[in-house]
């Protein structure tokens, strides 16, 4: 997200409220199955998926159809710190605080493990622009189970050390350009903030329309100033911190529990458009060997408008959905893990379906 224009007067400031932050959490997550799952291992219980026609409130909604971690996990982070300058090297210890605190709320147990050594959860550093997502501070997701990453852009002004921590601040600076006396500003949350967000993506939680969400998808919004909302919780609780440490009885405690690929669970390996509304464009949609679909579309929508991908597995009925903004000159892109035999829609903010896909075995 870009700042707002520049007002008048002497010593007044650019208005760029924490809806304006430099960069957006737009986290465009992407998630796959692995082909096993150890289950009755002491000290971790049953993984959280959807139910069969479970729907989500505004308050939290999953980014795919399962947590990314068992309950009760210990899970191993790392940061790469390559391509780090300095103007953001304290990055690390915001990652730390930011752990600190999902830690209690999720019964996860985060543990630091050195940079490039075996890890669940991974962050690093990238030009996300370069990446394909214009105006974001961060980009988490997963690729499969205890396969989590976050990505910080290396230009963006959030991820820089003037915005370490998580309390909520009003920075300004001189604007000599503009003539004498004349300043910028910016309100918004520290990165632990960013932190949390990006953390919570690659958990395996999705974007949200509620203001008071940390997870939702424009960072710094005044309502919540980046702190937990009662539906951030809820979440949290559900998918982690209310489940059962240790499995059922019945499920054997050495052998694991091979999922076997099935139209619940098998990944898609092709993606067809069935319906295209009229003066909307697929520029691109495909699907990935691990079974990720990503797509481009162009629409006649405005800039910053929202969008829906609702995605619906046909062998259980189970609904997923998530948001995404709509970027300059109409442009959508999202991506999302699919199982076969899978139905993917795009609806605008009045529920109109712009394209209707089906994914295959």
């Amino acid at each position: 997200m870009k700042p707002s224009g520049v007002t008048g007067g002497r010593r007044r400031v650019t208005s760029a409220l924490a809806a304006t932050l430099s960069s957006v959490l737009f986290a465009l997550c992407v998630a796959s199955s692995p082909a096993a799952l150890a289950a009755g291992t002491p000290g971790v219980g049953e993984r959280w998926t959807v139910a069969a026609g479970q729907t989500f409130n505004d308050g939290w909604r999953p980014l795919s159809t399962s947590a990314t971690y068992l309950p009760c996990q210990t899970v191993r982070w790392s940061f790469d710190r390559s391509g780090e300058d300095p103007g953001r090297n304290s990055m690390i210890d915001d990652v730390r605080t930011g752990l600190a605190a999902l830690q209690p709320l999720t019964g996860l147990t985060f543990t630091e493990a050195p940079a490039g050594s075996p890890s669940d959860l991974v962050f690093r550093w990238g030009d996300l622009t370069a990446q394909g997502h214009p105006n974001a501070a961060g980009y988490g997701g997963f690729t499969g189970w205890n396969k989590g990453y976050v990505t910080f852009d290396t230009k963006s002004d959030w991820t820089l050390n003037k915005w370490v921590g998580w309390d909520w601040r009003h920075l300004e600076w001189p604007r000599p350009d503009l003539g004498p006396g004349w300043y910028s500003y910016r309100d918004g949350p520290g990165r632990v903030a960013l932190v949390i967000h990006e953390s919570m993506h690659a958990m395996g939680f999705g974007h949200v329309e509620d203001f008071t969400s940390i997870m939702y998808p424009q960072g710094g919004l005044p309502n919540n100033q980046g702190k937990f909302s009662p539906g951030d919780l809820a979440g949290l609780r559900t998918m982690y911190l209310d489940r059962a440490c240790t499995a059922p009885a019945s499920a054997p405690a050495t052998n694991p529990v091979v999922i076997t690929p099935d139209a619940a669970t098998a990944p898609a390996t092709s993606v067809a458009a069935q319906k295209v509304a009229q003066g909307v464009r697929v520029i691109r949609s495909r699907v990935s060997p691990a079974g990720v679909m990503s797509a481009t579309v162009a629409t006649r929508l405005r800039r910053g408008s929202k969008v829906t991908i609702r995605v619906t597995r046909a062998a259980d009925g189970a609904v997923t959905s998530t948001t995404r903004v709509v970027q300059t000159g109409g442009i959508v892109t999202f991506a999302r893990a699919l199982s076969a035999d899978s139905t993917v829609e795009l609806r605008d903010g009045r529920g109109r379906t712009l394209v209707t896909w089906r994914s295959a075995a």
